[in-house]
């Protein structure tokens, strides 16, 4: 009965929090005015949406992260570590590869990516979003749930990373007795269960995620993971499970988010008063135009009645020299500019401009831009959309995979790792390099660029030397690593690139083929009667046993 009560009173204390009573006032007005579903109840405010811009332009942000960021039928990540030399191990990067084949193995057949594109919505428009990842031991896969922001309740540790969760909700006394058990719920909620007319009814249900205590990473039970967790019926006060997690199974977006909150701010927290100012002036020149096709008149008294204002109306009257007066139009043409200003600023904030850019890239068939030119575009791009995912990584993409890599290694889908990796490593996770066309892109432009300007300013060099005296530069280049460097920045698979060894290998065979073949060319050169003595086992000693067997045959 204490942890119930310690759970409702942390409950009750983040629900009151200064930031939380702000930021739903904030969320409350974001949704008002896109037509979203406010405050988690099912309602929806479209009379204040009078213009469908601020809401495609939302999707365009929606969509477009999901583009550049995830690649549901190609590796969007793989892993690594930042020792150059254990990276060059053959064996250290072969079961990288099958690390990151294990960890799709889990995620092809999940619901992760209709989940995350939905996720970037909620981001784009609360500015907080989160996901509840866990194993479904029923189908043996992985599920992925968006969280009602409304519904959720944070809270940080000291290095600002999100360590408790409470999510309040509410779930079917079916659901809750299918769930939990009918020894594990409360009576009343059996009642319900077991009454046709009232088995759906719902129940308010809260799971609490925070930080285990007695944490003991040397026991494998529940009661020692790093997180422990509550399901709690909050009507009746009693707990339907305890349980516990070795890594955070709610992952959280903070778009932006300053040191001192505690929740974030998205595109549509900015957008807000140019989205209202779009409004409003779309209300005044709808209601000007509207003026304009049914002007103020001012009728003469005799005709009260008389007049059909419709169209193909007609009326009779006798005439008495009195003429029917209208108001003048109103010019909306002013208007119109400045909504479509307005317009413009909204997509500034969702990065309508970058993303349609990027789409627009390379798809125009009469588009004369080199592949190039259109890498360097899609990396200029990627750096300016750099500060608005600069927390993805961090708060939801890591801790995900770190989640899916834990549950493909208890399912046997990852092999042991070489000895040395797990020596080097010493406990600590491996790094998680992302391959999306985003990352690629800012990849390319950060550790490909210094390569690049290298190879542009040495290319320079020999030009402008046409005794080709300053071949000698390329003494000071590893061409081969700079190479291999560029090839893995551009996101090129392991398996791609051969072994050094057998590289050497294909390198001394064209380098003895090629001597032997000069060799050949010499003695031809010297004409039929060089008497130079040939080599055993050479070509030439080969091709001449060659020729005297033939000889003889014939």
């Amino acid at each position: 009965m204490s942890e119930v009560l310690d759970c409702l009173d942390t409950l009750k204390q983040l629900q009151t929090a200064p930031e939380r009573i702000h930021k739903e006032e904030v969320w409350r007005e974001i949704d008002d005015n896109l037509g979203f579903q406010s405050a988690g109840d099912g309602t929806r405010n479209v009379e204040a949406v009078v213009d469908g811009g601020p809401q495609l332009a939302l999707q365009t942000y929606k969509s477009g992260l999901t583009g550049r960021i995830l690649q549901p039928r190609l590796n969007w990540f793989t892993f690594g570590v930042a020792d150059e030399d254990l990276m060059d191990r053959r064996d250290v990067r072969m079961w990288i590869s099958k690390a990151v084949q294990g960890c799709n193995t889990l995620l092809g057949p999940s619901n992760l990516f209709v989940q995350m594109t939905e996720m970037f919505g909620v981001g784009g428009r609360l500015g907080t979003a989160t996901l509840y990842r866990y194993w479904d031991e029923r189908y043996g896969r992985e599920v992925f749930l968006l969280q009602d922001t409304w519904g959720i309740y944070l809270q940080e540790n000291d290095a600002d990373e999100v360590d408790t969760v409470y999510r309040m909700c509410y779930m079917t006394a079916q659901k809750l007795v299918q769930r939990f058990g009918e020894s594990n719920v409360d009576a009343e909620v059996v009642r319900l269960y077991n009454d046709p007319q009232q088995r759906f009814t719902k129940v308010k249900v809260l799971h609490a995620v925070q930080p285990n205590p007695n944490y003991n990473p040397k026991k494998a039970d529940k009661d020692s993971k790093r997180y422990q967790s509550w399901y709690i019926d909050i009507a009746h006060e009693k707990v339907m499970s305890t349980g516990g997690y070795a890594v955070m199974p709610y992952v959280t977006w903070r778009v932006e988010k300053s040191p001192n909150e505690v929740y974030g701010r998205g595109p549509a927290w900015r957008a807000l008063t140019d989205i209202k100012a779009l409004y409003a002036y779309m209300e005044t020149d709808l209601a000007a135009q509207q003026m304009n096709v049914n002007p103020v008149k001012g009728i003469p008294e005799e005709q009260r009645g008389k007049i059909a204002w419709v169209p193909g109306g007609k009326w009779y009257y006798e005439d008495a020299g009195r003429d029917i007066k209208q108001s003048q139009p109103v010019e909306v043409r002013q208007g119109l500019d400045r909504e479509i200003r307005k317009q413009q600023i909204i997509d500034m904030h969702f990065l309508v401009p970058q993303f349609s850019m990027m789409q627009r890239l390379g798809l125009d068939p009469g588009d004369k831009a080199t592949l190039g030119h259109v890498a360097r575009i899609e990396e200029e791009i990627a750096v300016n959309l750099g500060p608005q995912v600069v927390g993805l990584d961090k708060d939801v993409l890591d801790p995900l995979i770190d989640g899916v890599f834990q549950d493909a290694w208890e399912a046997g889908y990852i092999p042991p790792p070489p000895k040395i990796l797990v020596d080097s490593l010493k406990g600590r996770r491996l790094d998680t390099i992302y391959l999306g066309p985003l990352a690629q892109a800012q990849r390319r432009f950060t550790e490909q660029e210094p390569y690049r300007r290298a190879l542009a300013n040495v290319a320079a060099m020999l030009q402008m030397d046409p005794s080709g005296q300053t071949i000698k530069i390329l003494d000071n280049y590893d061409l081969d690593r700079i190479s291999r460097e560029m090839s893995k920045a551009d996101g090129l698979p392991e398996e791609a690139l051969l072994e050094e060894k057998v590289r050497d290998r294909i390198r001394d065979a064209r380098a003895k083929q090629a001597k032997e073949q000069q060799k050949i060319a010499e003695m031809k050169a010297m004409g039929p009667g060089v008497t130079k003595a040939i080599e055993p086992g050479s070509i030439i000693d080969q091709m001449k046993k060659a020729q005297q067997a033939t000889a003889v045959a014939q």
